[in-house]
């Protein structure tokens, strides 16, 4: 089996979404961290910030997503390159010197599996994580499992990012 490695622009975009997206795995981080590496990383994290850090990471990549489907609340599992993704991810954290006290994850499948690879990563399993239906992500309900480009051509663009984009409007 030949595993290739994700890109760099693969991982900055992998960055980008872990910070937009809240229906994934949380990490709250004691306030000093582990010995980081540089020291503009340091500095950044020795910031008081109050009782720790919150660090939020998506999970990796599914079948659904690489087809652009509607994933919602089906319980969807990792592809061998969303496992890769979030192991690059942890192995970043792992060089700035991230240390976890408490995990926080969705009900489903495809970030509790990115938890557990993050935490494995770390070095830090034995942690306590909590799995919660509300860090799901968001139900789609009719449109779950359509793929967005036929959605799109049949509901029109506008209607389709209103109901993408919007935490109000309703698919």
């Amino acid at each position: 089996m030949v595993v290739a490695t994700p890109s760099r622009r693969t991982f900055r975009s992998l960055l980008l979404s872990l910070a937009l997206v809240v229906r994934c795995a949380c990490f709250v981080l004691p306030a000093k961290p582990v010995a980081p590496r540089a020291a503009a990383v340091r500095a950044t994290l020795e910031k008081p910030s109050g009782p720790g850090r919150l660090i939020i990471v998506r999970h990796g990549e599914t079948p659904w997503n690489h087809n652009d489907t509607f994933t919602g609340w089906a319980d969807v599992d990792l592809s061998e390159r969303g496992v890769r993704e979030v192991s690059l991810a942890a192995r970043e954290l792992r060089k700035l010197g991230v240390s976890v006290d408490v995990a926080y994850t969705s009900a489903l499948k495809r970030a509790i599996r990115s938890t557990w690879i993050l935490l494995q990563e770390l070095d830090q399993v034995y942690r306590p994580v909590f799995k919660t239906w509300r860090l799901n992500e968001r139900a789609y309900g009719a449109l779950t499992g359509l793929r967005e480009d036929r959605c799109k051509a049949a509901v029109g663009a506008d209607t389709w990012w209103r109901w993408r984009m919007s935490l109000r409007a309703r698919p």
